[in-house]
């Protein structure tokens, strides 16, 4: 997959896909914006939303349920400090068709999330990097050497479905003690990356600790 993201002026670009379509992405303008499109992080979100969307239209017609419409209303929380990522998403289905049956709803929904879960692969991906980050330090010191060691290995249960039952506490406590305490800025860097994706996807991430499957957002059939 490939972008190319081209400035127009100011600070208004376009943004062209692999796939040949092309998209204003534009700031506010109280930063120096036109407001001509939406902003970076609102087409995460969108991209979210229709991601899920699609899943769920093209489960329910395999399944010959007589689906007419689907609309996905995402409402988000960001972080208040930079980096202002995501802390919370909350995706709430209205699907329409004559005759629909809720279950099969319910199971698009939950099939959507469980098979391309966004939770179960960051933490998949998360576990991966921690554990490249924790090999390739200089072992120089204490941060280094036990603080990214220990959360690679939590990070790497809550993946696999083996928690103890207190990863998310664990990981939040060693990667306090390691950021800002290391002989380079490297521990800083990796913990950073995982305060992110445990901050982005938090519930998700319980539900893991908790050895269930990720939660699944309010659906409403009409």
């Amino acid at each position: 997959m490939k972008a190319r993201i081209k400035l127009v002026e100011g600070i208004t670009f376009v943004a062209e896909s692999g796939s040949g379509h092309a998209v204003v992405v534009d700031a506010a303008p109280d930063v120096g914006g036109k407001n001509l499109g939406p902003r970076p992080m609102e087409l995460v979100l969108m991209g979210t939303g229709a991601c899920s969307a699609i899943d769920v239209v093209h489960i329910l017609r395999k399944a010959r349920q007589p689906i007419t419409d689907c609309v996905v209303e995402l409402v988000s929380e960001r972080a208040e400090e930079e980096p202002k990522v995501f802390t919370k998403i909350h995706l709430h289905y209205v699907v329409t068709g004559k005759g629909l049956a809720a279950a099969q709803v319910e199971r698009a929904i939950k099939l959507s999330k469980e098979k391309y879960c966004s939770a179960t692969i960051m933490l998949a991906a998360t576990a991966e990097i921690m554990a490249f980050m924790a090999e390739r330090t200089a072992e120089q010191c204490g941060p280094c050497v036990f603080g990214l060691g220990s959360i690679a290995q939590a990070t790497r249960r809550l993946a696999n479905g083996a928690s103890k039952g207190d990863e998310i506490e664990s990981i939040g406590r060693w990667a306090g003690l390691a950021a800002g305490r290391g002989a380079c800025h490297h521990p800083d860097g990796a913990v950073g990356m995982v305060r992110s994706a445990l901050a982005v996807f938090r519930e998700d991430f319980a539900s893991h600790q908790l050895r269930r499957r990720c939660a699944v957002s309010r659906a409403d059939v009409a």
